[in-house]
């Protein structure tokens, strides 16, 4: 089999890292990675904390994780401590590179696309994914929904994560987008054409 190149996945809205975590997960038939998550953004500094930690944690070959993580975890070392510690320092440095705390919309467009560009640069295919909004905790959650109207609940609950491959080249672009898949949740997973 042919080595694939890794693609480069963009994460808006990213929360703690959850599609992070999947996209992360994909393997080829080799057991090497599909995709390498590149950029994610999340304005809630909570969610960010656990979003630069599960970063830098996959920075490390499996198996791999200094113990320094570990003690952190357990909350045995302060996270200052554990960032300057040798066997993490790297790491949590591209860990900063990649896990950006900073809202969309308040933080100019010129830095975020700036962090997006020097990212992916050359790559011309690469992956952008931004997760609905965490039902149990969101301030747009359905459980914040309750008493209003029927329609607006029925949009949110058919509002699905969607997928997107994106390049810079137009034209392919619209092709793929021809051919992309929208997942929604009205009735489970169900594939629609875009």
């Amino acid at each position: 089999m042919t080595v694939q190149n890794v693609i480069p996945v963009i994460d808006l809205f990213a929360g703690p890292g959850g599609l992070c975590e999947g996209f992360s997960s994909v393997k080829d038939a080799e057991g090497n990675p599909r995709f390498a998550v590149k950029v994610s953004i999340e304005k809630d500094p909570v969610a960010h904390r656990t979003l630069h930690l599960r970063a830098l944690f996959r920075k490390f070959p499996k198996g791999e994780v200094p113990e320094i993580y570990y003690q952190y975890i357990r909350g045995e070392v302060k996270r200052q401590e554990f960032l300057a510690h040798p066997d993490i320092k790297e790491a949590a440095e591209e860990a900063d590179q990649e896990a950006r705390c900073a809202e969309l919309g308040l933080t100019p467009p010129e830095v975020v696309d700036g962090w997006i560009s020097a990212a992916l640069g050359q790559q011309k295919n690469w992956v952008l994914i931004g997760g609905p909004p965490c039902q149990a905790y969101s301030l747009a959650g359905r459980s914040r929904l309750r008493g209003k109207s029927a329609e607006f609940g029925k949009r949110i609950r058919a509002a699905g994560m969607a997928t997107l491959l994106v390049t810079h080249d137009q034209t392919e672009a619209a092709s793929m987008a021809d051919r992309c898949v929208r997942l929604t949740s009205e009735q489970g997973m169900e594939d629609k054409k875009l």
